[in-house]
């Protein structure tokens, strides 16, 4: 199941690092990386040659996705 993320971009664009978001999702950094390669998770913003960020409203969009899955109900622009 790939997500697009394209389309989630706003006006308010806050970078996150990828320590704080394993500290949000509370996941291990090989968990993240598992997400990344199978692209069920928003894709990181490279910033320089080694570090990586992630948009904070696709990181905040993907966990609400979690919530709403694990409840049994869909996700629709809530």
């Amino acid at each position: 199941n790939k997500m697009e993320y394209a389309n989630s971009f706003s006006d308010n664009q806050t970078l996150i690092s990828a320590k704080e978001v394993l500290r949000r999702v509370q996941r291990s950094k090989a968990w993240l990386y598992k997400q990344l390669a199978n692209n069920t998770f928003p894709r990181p913003v490279k910033i320089g040659t080694r570090a990586i960020s992630f948009v904070k409203s696709e990181v905040d969009h993907w966990i609400q996705e979690q919530i709403y899955a694990s409840r049994g109900e869909r996700y629709e622009n809530h």
